[in-house]
């Protein structure tokens, strides 16, 4: 799942795709505009990305223990273990 990066235009972060559906599928009524494999894709919601939802995620209860953060790619912070 790590490798499947998406970008966030209006912030330049980038997020896991799986979180973004997470998202997408906990806030239905909302919208978010991603890049993803250099195709941009405006004002998405669970509606549009029913079909990756359906197909990807994992049951709720096993998404509970995934915790993604936003990253920007650039200039990635230093780990802090």
């Amino acid at each position: 799942y790590l490798d499947d990066i998406v970008t966030l235009p209006k912030s330049g972060t980038h997020r896991v795709y799986y979180d973004v559906l997470v998202w997408a599928k906990n806030n239905p009524e909302a919208t978010i505009t991603f890049e993803r494999n250099g195709t941009l894709y405006e004002e998405q919601n669970a509606t549009s990305l029913k079909q990756d939802i359906d197909r990807i995620l994992f049951p709720a209860w096993v998404n509970k223990w995934f915790h993604f953060q936003p990253v920007e790619l650039a200039s990635p912070e230093p780990c802090g273990v």
